[in-house]
Formats: structure tokens, sequence, C-alpha cells
């Protein structure tokens, strides 16, 4: 690539250009110290004829589009032989940028530029130290030549085909176009999609619901698994193990001690409503069907983000002990809602504990999911409890309402 210095610009006005005017132009310019070289360009809405002796990139140009130059600004660069080049332009419109030969930074035209550049808060760019930055080091920023890259738009070529480049009004009509032709498409192409999509929120919207006003109750799980576990506590001849729950189905493990009896142990499950699942001479499982009883009477939704604040201080301020523990999952974002599931691990506690738990998460979109447990010898109980907020991210929450 070769940057190119003292180059001839011309302003060949605003909107649309014609050919004709270009060519006469560039035939002026050509005719007129051997600018045989050009290219049209467009800069804060008007149309420049940038001409030159020698095919290449202005190098005042290539400084203007990879600086982002917006403003007044002075460029220093020397030429290969050496000779110092002066680039300026005062004001924010960059409509008259003059390039000039420089003897010495002491010349009238350096500090006259310095000056107003420095009153207007512009820049100075020194290409590849051509003068030693320090003699104005305020708003000075150096530039490397290796550093300002080939603009294709910029190069100036021989020849007369130089088209003015587009405006925005064309650009923004072009693309308006595009984008109509482009909705038109999607338009009949979604049409069926987007009546899946619909339907497919509603249905998850309906899952919502029904997630919340038919069954999950963590207060009647609480209550429920509370009136189990006495009944497992009074059973004669057989000790309660382990306990698994999945949502209202409860199997119960015990093993038989040494006055235990199967009959007696089928005797008095049967009264209690429950029966005997699975048993052997030693071991038995029995299976109590809890209620189902909804979470909450209505859906309603509330962001899950601060249902995670209000369950972690709960447990703080309620159920805090180094053996009970709260695991979060990561949010599952659907269409029509979120949800977050998350494990409320215990150790140690007793059934009067479960109350505290149900109250906890009672009247608040949280259903149960399942749990497992095991009886330690004291008869409390350890093990997990796997819950789901139901509800929307804090972000979407209006989107979805």
């Amino acid at each position: 690539m070769q940057l190119i210095g003292e180059c001839k610009r011309t302003i060949l006005g605003s909107g649309n250009i014609s050919q004709k005017i270009i060519k006469r132009k560039i035939a002026e310019h050509s005719s007129n110290g051997g600018f045989l070289y050009h290219n049209v360009i467009r800069r804060n809405g008007l149309c420049w004829l940038v001409s030159g002796t020698v095919e290449g990139t202005p190098i005042v140009e290539a400084v203007i589009d990879s600086q982002s130059v917006y403003k007044s600004f002075v460029v220093f660069y020397r030429t290969p032989t050496n000779v110092l080049l002066m680039a300026y332009v005062y004001g924010d419109k960059l409509d008259s940028i003059v390039e000039t030969r420089v003897n010495k930074l002491t010349d009238v035209v350096v500090t006259k530029a310095l000056n107003v550049i420095e009153s207007d808060k512009g820049q100075i760019f020194i290409v590849d130290d051509a003068v030693a930055s320090d003699s104005f080091a305020v708003m000075s920023k150096n530039v490397s030549l290796s550093n300002l890259i080939s603009n294709q738009k910029l190069y100036l070529t021989a020849g007369d085909q130089h088209k003015a480049p587009m405006t925005l009004q064309q650009i923004l009509m072009i693309f308006i176009a595009i984008l109509a032709f482009i909705s038109l498409i999607y338009f009949f192409i979604s049409g069926e999609k987007e009546k899946e999509v619909k339907k497919e929120a509603l249905n998850e919207f309906v899952q919502f619901e029904k997630g919340l006003e038919t069954r999950g109750s963590a207060k009647a799980m609480t209550y429920q698994l509370y009136k189990d576990l006495l009944f497992v506590n009074h059973l004669v001849g057989w000790k309660a193990s382990a306990i698994t729950i999945n949502q209202e189905s409860v199997f119960i493990e015990v093993e038989k001690d040494f006055v235990g009896r199967l009959d007696n142990l089928f005797d008095i499950v049967s009264k209690t409503g429950r029966s005997v699942s699975t048993f052997s001479e030693n071991r038995a499982t029995i299976f109590s069907q809890h209620q189902s009883l909804p979470a909450l009477n209505q859906a309603v939704f509330l962001p899950i983000e601060d249902l995670q604040v209000y369950i972690g201080f709960a447990q703080d301020d309620w159920l805090a002990s180094d053996r009970t523990k709260l695991k979060f999952s990561k949010i599952k974002s659907f269409k029509a809602y979120s949800e977050l599931e998350f494990e409320w691990d215990v150790e140690g506690y007793f059934k009067e504990d479960l109350d505290v738990i149900g109250t906890l998460l009672n009247m608040i979109p949280v259903v149960f999911n399942r749990a497992t447990l095991t009886i330690n010898d004291d008869e409390t109980f350890s093990g997990k409890f796997t819950f789901t907020i139901l509800g929307c991210e804090k972000n979407k929450c209006e989107a979805i309402k």
C-alpha cells in the first residue's frame, strides 16, 4: 500500500451528485497540475473529489478514517523525500482540509494552527514521529503508518469511472426496501410457526396453573408426613429405617425386631388406611397415599429471584444449622413461565420441624416434588427434600404478565 500526501480536495456538493459533475471536475484536475488519480468520497453529508499526482491512499483521509476524527485537527507527516507536511482543518465540519509544506515548527502557519486546535480542544496527530511530540504534548497522538490500513473507498486510481457514494437517504431507502421484502417473506413463512408458538405458550401457561392449583402444597406434605412419622414411631415390633416420597406417594421402609410379626404389621397398617406393598421375613415396605392439595388456590407470577432470597433468609431465621443446606439449581425458562428447583438438605430434624418447613413455604408459588429420608436411632430424620419455585425471571415478569 502506498500512502500519499499533497492531495487536492474539492467539495462537489451534498445530496445526489451527477456523473457529469464528477467527470467535469476530474477533467479539470487532470489538466491542471497533473492530478491523474482520483476518488470520490462522502464525509459529513458532503461529496468530495480527492485527487493526487500518484496512485495510493491519501494519508490525511487514512488518518481521519482510522482515528475517527470528527472535529478540528492537525496532522504532521513526512514524505518519502523527508519533506515535512502539515494538514489542518478548523471547526467541526471537516469541510476545508488544507495541506501545506512546513520548513520548521516555528512557522506562523504551525503556530496559528496549534493555537486554534488548543482553543477548540481539537486533536493533533503525528505520523511515524514526523516531529518531536514533546513540542506540543497536549492533545497529541502518535500514529504509525503500519496502522493506517488501506481503505479501498479512499484509494486513488486513474480513469474517470468514479461514482459518487450513496447518500444516507439512498442507503436508508434501499435498507427499507430490503427490510420490507424480508418482512413480507417472514410474514408468510412464520404465520403457522407463530400459531404453534402461541399454542405452545398457552399450553405452558395451563401447565403453570395446573402445577400450582392442583397439587404440590408443601404445608400439606409436611403435615401428612408428620402423621406418617407418628405412626411408624409407635409400630410395635417394627422400626422405620427410610422414607421415600414422590409427590403424594410415600414408601416407608421398616425392619422387624425380635418381637415383630408380619400378621400384626398387616393388621395395624390396614387399620390406618395404609398398605404393605412389599415384604420379606425381616423387612417390609409400607405404602401411604397423601392427599393432593394445591400450593395456591390461584396461580400468580412472582419473581423467582425474590422468592429464592426469601427462602434463604427464612432458613437462616428459623432453621439455621450447620447441618441444614439449601442447594439451588439453575433457572429453567419456558415461553410462559420459569422454574427453579432446589434441595433442602436436613440432618437430625425432629418431626416437629416439619411444621416449620411447611409454614415457611406455605402460600407462595412453591411445589413439593420428592424426598429421600433416613430415620435415625433417636427417631429424628435426615435426608433431602426437593421443591420447585414456579414464577418468572425478574427481568421478564412484565413481558409474561
